[in-house]
C-alpha cells in the first residue's frame, strides 16, 4: 500500500504541477480508493471530497456524480446512513443528466442498502 500511495502522491504532484485538473480529481479519487481499501473510510473521504470539489470547479458532471456516490459508500462503511443518503441523493440527478446507466445502477444500489436500514431501524 505504502508503494502505491507513493506514486500516487508523485502522480498528484505531477497533475497539479501541470496545472491538469481533471487528473488532479482522479489521483485524488484513487488515493481515496486505497484509503477506502484498508478501511480508512475518514482519510477516503478526505481524499473524495477534495476531487469533489474540483470536478464541480471543472463542470466534470459525470465525475461529480461518481464522486458523490463514491462518498456515499464511505459514509454507509462509516455507519452514516443518514449522510450516505445525502449524498447518493446528489448523485442520481447528475447521472440522469449525464445519461449514465451503470452509474444510476450504482447511485440506485446505495439508495436500496441505505433504505433497507432505515426500514431496519424503523422496526
Amino acid at each position: 500500500m505504502k508503494a502505491q500511495l507513493d506514486t500516487l502522491a508523485e502522480a498528484l504532484k505531477a497533475a497539479r504541477t501541470a496545472g491538469d485538473a481533471k487528473t488532479e480529481a482522479k489521483v485524488l479519487n484513487q488515493i481515496g480508493k486505497v484509503y477506502y481499501g484498508i478501511s480508512d473510510y475518514r482519510t477516503a473521504l478526505h481524499y473524495m471530497n477534495q476531487a469533489l470539489t474540483i470536478y464541480r470547479q471543472i463542470g466534470a458532471r459525470g465525475s461529480e456524480a461518481f464522486t458523490l456516490n463514491r462518498i456515499g459508500v464511505q459514509y454507509v462503511s462509516l455507519g452514516e446512513m443518514q449522510k450516505a443518503a445525502e449524498y447518493y441523493e446528489q448523485a442520481l440527478p447528475i447521472f440522469r443528466e449525464v445519461g449514465d446507466r451503470k452509474g444510476r445502477g450504482a447511485e440506485q444500489y446505495g439508495h436500496r442498502v441505505f433504505s433497507t436500514w432505515r426500514d431496519a431501524e424503523g422496526a
